[in-house]
């Protein structure tokens, strides 16, 4: 059984945004494909292949198969270069190594012999290379297992509109795909400020509005666990239901929550103050099935998720 984060509610996954893939298998010989990763607010990139050289051969110095994966964008491209060759071939001495460079717009950043990797024809090895807006990449990879073998800051961000897969040779590529992260801000963004919310409560004569408090849980551990305690607010939006607001508490990617971002909406059904819930979770991923809320008493903001077996009660703040 599956045990999900829970914070200010459920983390579904460790991830966030969407993960693509290209059609697998893929035969290249001197071509490339791609995948876009153009979307609004994109605040990370990870991009993985797994990759078999069909014509790579043991001889002097690199072998002239090769081939890289690259973050595209319109005049500036950050490659991930895999190359096999010889030390010294024909020598007692010779060993066969795997060279993995980056290189951003024709200038090599890096380039260092890594292990793990197979060096054979038809060998199969994988690259996952994450790249994140701030302006970090990092390389992991290997034949039978991924391990970190770059970590590299770059002098400024690249924000990709594609990723592209080329093979120098011919290759077989089984599995090529993406998956891009929204930033939270893109996610999470309100118009909301403290002072503004506080003048709205004091003259507020909606029940439903107003600040809440953690305060109780039900939940089985297998399926949720607590990533804090939280204080939110409940607003009336345009729509004729009620924003939720965080506005402190959270432990749980603490550093990435700032009070007054979004964390979910309150939509009226047909019932006296039972609403259906829609969510943003701790990694800023959006719930919105199967999950619903009560208002008991104008004193008790419950938030259920029942496939999770999690019910997480608020109470009424008073407003200062």
């Amino acid at each position: 059984m599956t045990s999900l984060l829970f914070t200010l509610a459920l983390s579904l996954s460790p991830s966030i945004g969407e993960r693509i893939y290209h059609d697998a298998p893929a035969y290249l010989s001197d071509s490339s494909i791609t995948i876009s990763t153009s979307i609004n607010g994109l605040g990370r990139v990870t991009a993985e292949a797994r990759v078999a050289l069909t014509d790579i051969k043991e001889g002097r110095g690199m072998s002239k198969s090769s081939w890289r994966m690259s973050f595209v964008s319109p005049g500036d491209t950050l490659s991930v270069n895999v190359s096999h060759g010889n030390s010294d071939f024909g020598d007692i001495l010779d060993h066969r190594f795997t060279l993995l460079s980056v290189s951003r717009g024709g200038n090599l950043l890096s380039e260092e012999e890594v292990g793990g990797f197979a060096t054979g024809p038809s060998g199969y090895n994988t690259i996952s290379a994450e790249l994140d807006m701030n302006g970090i990449l990092t390389v992991s990879g290997g034949s039978r297992k991924k391990e970190i073998v770059a970590n590299i800051p770059l002098d400024s961000p690249l924000r990709p509109d594609e990723v592209s897969l080329s093979i120098i040779g011919n290759g077989t590529v089984p599995l090529f795909c993406c998956e891009l992260g929204v930033m939270p801000d893109f996610v999470a963004s309100s118009s909301w400020t403290m002072d503004a919310l506080i003048e709205r409560f004091r003259s507020s004569s909606d029940s439903a509005e107003g600040f809440w408090k953690y305060l109780d849980r039900e939940n089985d551990p297998e399926y949720a666990r607590m990533g804090g305690r939280y204080v939110i607010a409940t607003v009336r939006n345009t729509a004729g239901g009620y924003d939720i607001v965080y506005v402190d508490g959270a432990q749980t990617m603490a550093e990435h929550w700032r009070s007054m971002m979004l964390k979910g909406r309150l939509v009226p059904t047909i019932f006296a103050n039972h609403y259906d819930l829609e969510w943003i979770d701790s990694t800023f991923d959006t719930i919105v099935e199967d999950i619903h809320a009560d208002i008991v008493d104008e004193a008790i903001l419950s938030l259920s998720f029942p496939l999770l077996k999690t019910t997480v009660r608020y109470s009424k703040m008073p407003v200062l």
